[in-house]
């Protein structure tokens, strides 16, 4: 993939998104909130993918990281409207793995058992 790290952390207040080096990013991505918010993943989980912006049509789409960089680089409230005037596409979030499940630590998990928790789940 050719897009940003991002690590989605379900908290008790409810689903947060942060860059690789944790900086808040939650308002950037209201859409994917919405999508984990509806999953089973219960408080304590914490999720590891990637943003991407997928350019082309179906089936021929290609990662486009020229537009997930503006995207990540801009003002929350500029990266929504980047989005609702069609000039990025909406970013996609690629899931590769999980490292904590509804408050257990999988460190010591083989990745083929944790990637059974997300393989289900379409990119969001």
């Amino acid at each position: 993939m050719d897009g940003m790290c991002h690590v989605a952390v379900h908290h008790n207040a409810g689903w947060e998104i942060y860059t690789r080096r944790m900086d808040l990013s939650s308002e950037r991505f209201p859409e994917h909130i919405k999508a984990l918010e509806e999953t089973d993943f219960d408080v304590g989980t914490i999720i590891v993918g990637e943003m991407v912006c997928l350019k082309g049509n179906p089936g021929n789409r290609k990662e486009d990281f020229k537009h997930i960089s503006r995207v990540c680089r801009s003002l929350p409230e500029e990266t929504r409207k980047l989005v609702v005037d069609r000039e990025v596409p909406e970013p996609t979030y690629v899931i590769f793995d999980v490292l904590f499940h509804n408050g257990r630590d999988l460190k010591d998990t083989s990745y083929d058992d944790r990637s059974k928790l997300w393989q289900s789940f379409r990119p969001m």
